[in-house]
């Protein structure tokens, strides 16, 4: 080379320098030359430990096989890290070992990688010739002389060390460096080593021999890190190249494999202006390579006579920009929309797929939603242009972008609505909606781009069928929608508090149903005679179209933004746009535009109950309550508040408190209002979903709480349900349950009854129910307390082995939550004034969703029935409640499950079938995904239907908005309640009884008296009415001397009763 022999000359002369030095110079070998532990500590700058060795020989030695080695600095115990190449004169040689917390620079790249962990002040470190583990170093001179150990370093206060002393004490940022850049060895680790900022050098790293003649240092390659290009764009990356002693020239570049259209090559190269200098070259990708992975090799050449080279390499991946309707994946004729998973979402479950995806789109909106803990989830929807769209109608063109709490992309983009861009992330199904998780900006192509212009909304027009109308809402996941201006609503808003979430159902305005009047102007389930189609299982009304808020919570940018109070009826006044979520196994548009709603009829006025003339009639009412828990919290039962250690069975612990004793009273008045306002205040009244808890009394008129557990025998929230009724001028109630019949989070059926003019019946030890041994003829034995005698009586047993459980069950035994059986008399007047009739009112809230436990559920029926029948066939009986299935034909699952074929089996008439004849629009009970639909009813015995005057549902519920103070006593739970009115019987029997039961208390006296009344009523069977006018007179004439006034009115007005009935 052309310098080359002034540096033979200048070598000659430091040899003859160097002469002199004698024990100075290096005796030749590989030396270890620099000790670093403090890596990664509190102030170092690079990350790791490491060890470095040095060839300060004059020739090339092979260190295959060797290892280096560690201990502490007062131990003998030895941890190794194999080592491996042959060193060059000169060549440095570096071990990675242990990393720490800290630092912020990595080591250049390491020739051999270890884990060792070394401390930083102090220790030991050894060259080995071999793998094995040293044992020695306790004690000073216990490892030299060794044959096997090429070098030794002790360091600090190590207890052995090379010659007379150890290195001075290392810090966190200093390191053991051996004199004369690693040439210096003279046996005595103390004068040979000094201290100073690390410097680790590799084999790549320049050789620095120690005398003898120059080397020809080698040229050095560095391409630099992969390359990845998006589709469709020009990259470019610089290679540069250097030689310590000569001139880098030129590159040349290979490509494998060579892409087909487009070019990956040397666009620019420059070359390096004196030795050691370096030269560069661009590499330029140009738009048009197609998506793959092309290695590109670059060599470097010197100015040598005989050049050198030097050769690197790197991979260039182009990533294809994919549209997004490739990402969703075509949705088939006969695919199921609801599970539908995009191609590069992991197969099952949430988690995403392992590929990385590119996709260019526009953004129209954002979201925001709202975790259980009060925290913002944003995301936002992103939509390929015409454009760009792959053209393909079973593909959705939209995509939903995650963000969580973040309010940026990965890189620090904050996305806005009309921006255009490219961005890259990897797909997962969030229970089945497609969505791009962990996404960053590649490229920014536009801003502040017209939605409305790039991006036109697509009206919504699912079709009528149901299994359609999924294929044809997922062929639109996460893309643009506009509902059209004259939309009805088909439901209560409902709202989700946990999440502040709201949703509306609606459909649209030129639908079949909207064009109907009156209140058939709504959805029913298709077994409904008022369904858009005649059939049993039609089309699962597929048209509905369901509405939500985040698209308005991000516009607001407050997640407890809402949507308006709508109820059934309402028609929403102009169109709503918003991109198509999926969520809880429901399409829902998130609109950004606030519904305008026009209030429609009343569904409250929707032939609701009517007052009937108590003196002849008695009204058996029906509620579920919703989860009417109280503001006290209960100290035995650990599912009141959240904090409270749960309860048997569940874990956490539910939260159905509400927010405030001042929210619970309010609440507790508007269902008082309902009561004695909307189901004109029943005789008796089903109970469902009342929290179980039993810590408080009446006393004086107020409700009265302590400490003590079962205060009363009696629910706390339905005493002060009846305390409320009565302060609003309502009758007087009680409550009743047996609280063995509640579940495990607390909630329970009972039973309300008016004391002015019902009695619960005194049990009896042989009563064939109520008594010590139940007649109930079931084909499993009975729980043990089912044998206790008392009034009311929860009655349940173990659920039977056989029964198909693969819908589930719900526990071990057949009910949940037991019914409530009652056994009531029903006086026409009052207490002891007039005729009665003893009536059998169970209270029931069978195994929750329809189309799950069907097994468990068609079990409740069939012990429901057994005990209906073991009253015996005179009983009047009313089985109510919450059946949380639909009436037939109605039926969740084909072919048809009939879960509650054993109470139509038994001979029990369902009041269903008499509302549906007579007023079909008000046939239903509960509104769900804006359904009308029936779960509450009661079934009765063939004498109460012959009895029957009225049934009637008050829709005060399910068609208003959920948590909406404004409506009043609207919206108060998710069912609707319901109320009978059963003829209260005028019979001859009746009077007879009335007649003994007043001799029997006193209010006749005299046998005489007794005998005389009796008789008339005796011969009136035969001899007619004029028997029972002489019945009447002689009532007359006996008061008040034998008979109390009250008796002889109750007695005269029952007499007169029947005269008029005959």
């Amino acid at each position: 080379m052309s310098h080359l022999r002034l540096r033979l000359l200048a070598a000659v002369a430091a040899l003859v320098a160097l002469a002199g030095a004698g024990n100075a110079l290096a005796a030749g070998g590989v030396v270890i030359s620099q000790v670093y532990g403090g890596g990664g500590n509190s102030g170092a700058t690079l990350r790791n430990d490491f060890i470095e060795l040095f060839n300060s020989g004059s020739s090339s030695v092979s260190i295959a096989g060797w290892t280096v080695q560690y201990a502490s600095s007062a131990g003998a115990s030895w941890q190794t890290t194999p080592v491996a190449g042959s060193l060059a004169p000169g060549q440095h040689y570096l071990v990675q070992e242990a990393a720490g917390a800290g630092g912020t620079t990595n080591l250049p790249t390491p020739d051999a990688t270890g884990s060792i962990a070394m401390s930083g002040t102090a220790g030991k470190v050894a060259l080995v010739k071999n793998a094995t583990a040293l044992t020695c170093g306790a004690t000073p001179g216990s490892c030299l002389p060794s044959d096997s150990i090429a070098d030794f370093v002790g360091y600090g206060t190590a207890t052995d060390f090379e010659g007379s002393a150890a290195t001075v004490a290392l810090t966190n940022t200093t390191a053991a460096l051996r004199a004369a850049g690693g040439c210096t060895d003279t046996d005595q680790n103390g004068a040979d080593f000094s201290t100073g900022a690390p410097a680790p050098r590799n084999t790549a790293s320049p050789l620095t021999p120690c005398g003898g003649p120059p080397v020809n240092q080698p040229v050095t390659a560095t391409c630099g890190p992969a390359m990845t290009v998006l589709q469709g764009t020009t990259a470019t990356q610089t290679v540069t190249a250097t030689d310590p002693d000569g001139t880098v020239l030129g590159f040349t570049a290979t490509l494998s494999p060579a892409p087909a259209p487009g070019t990956i090559a040397i666009t620019s190269q420059v070359a390096a202006t004196a030795d050691g200098g370096a030269a560069t070259a661009t590499i330029t990708v140009s738009g048009n390579v197609p998506p793959g992975a092309y290695t590109v090799e670059v060599t470097a050449s010197n100015d040598d006579v005989v050049p050198q080279t030097s050769t690197c390499s790197f991979v260039v991946t182009v990533t294809g920009v994919k549209p997004i309707g490739e990402i969703q994946g075509p949705v088939g004729a006969t695919a199921n929309g609801l599970t539908h998973r995009s191609p590069f979402a992991s197969p099952t479950g949430n988690g995403t797929g392992l590929q990385t995806v590119v996709v260019r789109g526009v953004i129209y909106q954002k979201t925001l939603a709202r975790t259980a803990a009060g925290a913002g989830q944003n995301g936002f929807f992103i939509q390929n242009t015409a454009s760009q769209a792959d053209s393909d109608p079973t593909t959705s063109d939209g995509l939903f972008v995650f963000m969580g709490g973040f309010t940026t992309l990965i890189g620090g983009y904050a996305p806005q609505v009309g921006d255009e861009v490219v961005i890259s992330g990897r797909v997962s199904e969030f229970f089945n909606l497609t969505q791009l998780s962990s996404a960053r900006l590649e490229v920014f192509v536009a801003s502040a781009l017209d939605v409305d212009v790039v991006l036109p909304a697509i009206e919504a027009d699912p079709p009528n069928v149901l299994d359609e109308a999924n294929r044809y809402w997922e062929r639109l996941e996460d893309m643009r929608l506009r509902v059209p201006a004259g939309s009805l609503v088909t439901d209560g808003l409902d709202s989700f508090p946990a999440t502040t979430d709201t949703e509306m159902w609606v459909i649209r305005g030129d639908s079949e149903i909207a064009h109907r009047t009156g209140y058939a102007r709504r959805v029913f389930r298709d077994a409904h005679p008022l369904d858009n189609l005649p059939g049993l299982f039609d089309d699962g009304n597929g048209f509905r179209i369901l509405i939500g808020p985040i698209g308005l919570k991000a516009v607001a940018g407050d997640n407890t933004a809402l949507l308006p109070p709508s109820r059934t009826f309402d028609t929403v006044t102009n169109s709503l746009v918003g991109g198509l979520n999926f969520s809880f196994n429901k399409y829902r548009i998130e609109t950004t535009v606030t519904p305008s709603l026009e209030k429609g009829i009343d569904p409250a006025l929707n032939a609701p109950p009517t007052p009937g003339n108590r003196f002849v009639q008695y009204n058996v009412g029906d509620y579920n309550v919703e989860n009417l828990y109280d503001y006290r919290d209960d100290p035995f039962d650990g599912c009141d508040f959240a904090g409270n250690s749960g309860c048997p069975g569940v874990n956490p612990p539910f939260d159905y408190v509400p927010a405030s004793d001042a929210v619970y009273q309010e609440r507790l008045g508007q269902i008082a209002q309902q009561v004695t306002h909307d189901i004109h205040s029943p005789d008796i009244l089903l109970v469902q979903e009342a929290e179980d808890q039993d810590i408080c009394s009446v006393v004086a008129g107020a409700l009265s709480c302590g400490t003590a557990d079962d205060a009363d025998g009696k629910p706390d929230t339905l005493q002060e349900l009846a305390l409320r009724i009565s302060s609003l001028g309502g009758p007087a109630y009680d409550a009743a349950y047996d609280r063995d019949g509640s579940d495990d989070r607390g909630i329970v059926a009972a039973l309300l009854y008016r004391t002015d003019r019902v009695e619960l019946l005194p049990p009896t030890a042989d009563h064939p129910v109520l008594g010590s041994s139940p007649e109930i003829d079931y084909r499993v034995a009975g729980n043990a307390y089912n044998a206790d005698v008392e009034n009311p009586k929860s009655l349940n047993a173990p659920l039977p082995t056989d029964i198909d459980r693969s819908t589930g069950t719900d526990g071990s035994e057949v009910y949940t939550r037991d019914p409530q059986v009652g056994l009531f008399r029903v006086w026409r007047t009052a207490v002891g004034i007039g005729a009665w009739t003893d009536v059998v009112a169970i209270s029931n809230h069978f195994s929750s969703t329809p189309d799950r436990r069907i097994g468990q559920r068609r079990e409740q029926a069939a012990y429901l029935a057994a005990i209906v029948k073991a009253f015996g066939h005179s009983a009047r009986v009313v089985a109510g409640g919450d059946f949380n299935v639909y009436p037939r034909p109605d039926d969740p699952v084909q072919p048809p499950s009939d879960q509650l074929g054993p109470l139509y089996d038994s001979g029990l008439a369902n009041l269903w079938d008499t509302l549906v004849a007579q007023v079909p629009a008000a046939a239903y009970s509960y509104v769900f995904v804006g359904q009308a639909q029936t779960l509450d009813g009661q079934f009765v015995t063939p004498n109460l239907l012959a009895e029957l005057k009225q049934t009637r549902v008050a829709h005060v519920n399910a068609d208003f908005p959920a948590d909406f103070p404004a409506d009043g006593a609207r919206g108060l739970s998710d069912h609707d309640p319901l109320a009978s009115r059963f003829a209260l019987p005028v019979t001859l029997a009746g009077l007879q009884a009335l007649v003994a039961y007043y001799c029997e208390s006193g209010a006749i006296t005299g046998s005489n008296t007794c005998r005389q009344l009796q008789h008339h009523l005796d011969r009136s069977k035969t001899v007619g009415d004029a028997q029972l006018r002489a019945f009447i007179d002689q009532v007359r004439d006996k008061t008040p001397r034998f008979i109390t006034r009250v008796a002889a009115d109750a007695l005269i007005a029952e007499a007169k009763l029947l005269l008029r009935s005959n």
